[in-house]
């Protein structure tokens, strides 16, 4: 099975609170969004969205 890892963080400051979570090809974005929830103890009704380098969190839209 394949899997992935990803480094997931609260805001692009590099000493902020982070977690690394391995979720199966198989998961759906919502199922993926749960865990990050659960790792970090918030709700499942906490906003979130993904990127995946500077230009993405220094971008206008949000």
């Amino acid at each position: 099975m394949t899997a992935y890892r990803f480094r997931v963080k609260f805001d692009p400051d590099p000493t902020s609170l982070w977690r690394d979570i391995v979720v199966g090809a198989d998961r759906t974005i919502a199922e993926f969004q749960s865990a990050i929830n659960r790792v970090f103890g918030l709700d499942q009704g906490h906003l979130w969205f993904a990127g995946d380098d500077e230009d993405y969190w220094d971008s206008n839209v949000k």
